[in-house]
């Protein structure tokens, strides 16, 4: 098939890596002068070593899985193992038994969130802890030259929330508050955000405060709990603030119930904020009995919720569809935006479903949708209609997020590969469990002369293109997807006695977060073509800033650059 003659709304329907020659990709040496370097390499040499603490950073894993039942009878010792031919039957007889369902469970989330503040230079990172995970921990990052000094409590640990919960903390999610810098030198406690945790039937909110940061002061934060809300018949699924109402926040349970909360009357009331407060919220009366179209009758799970454009129309996800629920009139209208029968094309239905949905960064009509097979890029305003779809190759994908172009690309020496930094976006997808991800880069289509023909009709369908095919993000620093790697890393597994599960000797990724440009550019000196900043959670057994969190209970900083070539 030519696919120079397909009409140009089917062209979406073809996913990138899984046709030919897909139509919306943009893959040419003759473009690399325009779209510039879409490779992020970590730089080497530029690992930081910021805090250390097995015990206030390690999460309470169980043991990680390496037998299953069965293989577990047939390997024990020959004076107390059944015969090969009875193990089956023993086990049936012990019941089912599912070896990683505790492990990757806890491996699915992101378990670091970031309250950035380039105001104080301070970047606040959040993270479960406590014996059973069962408190909010932060950190306090506060920027000193070229790194970041990292504030702990009285006893050299992370701080924590005074309060325990009762289940172990699942998610934690931030809402930071913008224009707080106006408030300095009156002596008191400045408000820079709000926080939500998620256990298996609670949800408790907190604000964010800083002391009075002028000049000479200390900048202390502080976590300030302002009650829960306990569901004693379903459990919690997800919960989001709003970004247009900074204080309303919704909750999805596991049944698809819906609930609004607004802390607004609660702040109104400082000198009650540390007693036991229970919220109640608004339950939202959604109509989920709609007609979908899809005519199926299969089990399904529901995964999250996000706000769309306005303060009363959410995003809603579910194992095999994607809703849009409007609030705005007394009776709520509910429609379909995305089913899972419309990848039947290049998926097989039968195994596939959504496993995980997020906004496109800060524009609020478009998300992006990972399912099994595919990553799709939708439009509110678009139903039925994927605006752009790789084929995404991962196993499983559990984490996804969509960044700025120029977040990625910040502090860059030469601007010739501006438009397409302001221009494009990054989407970032993978599996903690798997300590995998990739960068899918997309944008508009290249720009045309202004007033010519084309740069109308493209001004006109807004069509989005894929930039160059994905490629690896190296969380760990310490590992590539050449063949050589993989080739030793498949000998490593023969290598190792057969009771040891091989992710036991991988080194795991727990959470990570990437620092605003902002904060980045005072980190480090320009790159050539730019880069960002990460900061990593890591789990080990045995041109951007990132910090990231490892299983030995390590918060690290590693800078990446921009490249034309993988490492």
């Amino acid at each position: 098939m030519d696919m120079n003659i397909i009409p140009e709304e089917w062209k979406s329907l073809f996913p990138i890596s899984s046709v030919f020659k897909p139509p919306l990709l943009l893959s040419n040496p003759s473009l690399k002068p325009i779209l510039g370097p879409l490779i992020f390499n970590p730089k080497p040499n530029s690992t930081t070593l910021l805090f250390s603490s097995s015990s206030s950073l390690l999460p309470p894993l169980p043991p990680l899985p390496h037998l299953s039942l069965p293989r577990f009878l047939l390997t024990s010792p020959p004076d107390s193992a059944p015969l090969p031919s009875s193990v089956p039957s023993v086990a049936s007889f012990l019941g089912p038994h599912h070896p990683k369902s505790d492990v990757s469970s806890s491996l699915l989330y992101n378990r670091l969130e970031f309250l950035q503040c380039p105001q104080i230079n301070t970047v606040v990172v959040f993270f479960p802890t406590g014996e059973n995970s069962d408190q909010v921990g932060f950190l306090q990052l506060v920027l000193k030259g070229s790194t970041f000094d990292v504030k702990v409590d009285e006893n050299g640990g992370v701080f924590a929330s005074r309060r325990w919960f009762s289940y172990r903390i699942s998610r934690i999610s931030v809402n930071p508050i913008p224009g707080f810098s106006s408030l300095r030198g009156n002596g008191s406690c400045v408000t820079i955000g709000y926080l939500l945790s998620s256990t298996t039937y609670f949800v408790h909110w907190f604000i964010v405060k800083v002391g009075d940061f002028g000049p000479n002061s200390d900048s202390r934060v502080s976590l300030v709990h302002l009650g829960s809300k306990i569901f004693k018949t379903c459990c919690v699924v997800h919960a989001c603030w709003s970004p247009h109402l900074l204080e309303e926040s919704v909750v999805l349970l596991e049944n698809g119930d819906l609930f609004l909360f607004d802390l607004d009357s609660r702040l109104k009331t400082p000198h009650t904020l540390n007693a036991n407060f229970k919220f109640n919220g608004t339950r939202l009366k959604v109509p989920w009995d709609i007609d979908d179209g899809s005519g199926s009758s299969r089990n399904y799970r529901w995964l999250s919720c996000e706000f769309s454009w306005h303060p009363r129309v959410l995003i809603v996800a579910r194992s095999d569809a994607v809703f849009l629920v409007d609030l705005r009139a007394h009776e709520c209208n509910v429609s379909c935006l995305m089913k899972l029968e419309m990848l039947h094309m290049y998926a097989s239905i039968e195994k596939e479903q959504f496993l995980v949905l997020s906004k496109a960064g800060s524009d609020d009509f478009h998300f992006v949708l990972a399912s099994d097979t595919l990553l799709v890029v939708c439009d509110v305003r678009k139903p039925l209609m994927p605006m752009l779809q790789w084929a995404h190759g991962l196993d499983k994908p559990s984490y996804v997020d969509v960044l700025r172009l120029s977040e990625l690309r910040s502090q860059s020496r030469d601007d010739k590969f501006n438009w397409a930094s302001d221009s494009g976006f990054c989407i970032i997808v993978g599996s903690f469990w798997n300590c995998e991800f990739n960068i899918f880069c997309y944008g508009p289509s290249l720009p045309a002369p202004i007033g010519s023909v084309a740069s109308k009709i493209a001004e006109l369908r807004k069509s989005f293109y894929a930039w160059e095919l994905p490629s690896d993000l190296l969380l760990s620093g310490h590992e590539c997807h050449c063949g050589s790697y993989l080739v030793k890393e498949e000998f490593s597994k023969d290598a190792l006695p057969e009771w040891i599960d091989w992710q036991q000797k991988k080194e795991i990724v727990l959470g990570f977060g990437i620092v605003n440009k902002d904060l980045s550019a005072l980190l480090s000196e320009p790159d050539e073509f730019g880069g960002f900043t990460l900061i990593f959670f890591f789990l080990v057994e045995s041109g951007f800033t990132l910090i990231r969190l490892m299983y030995s209970g390590k918060l690290e900083l590693q800078r990446y650059c921009a490249s034309f070539d993988s490492v």
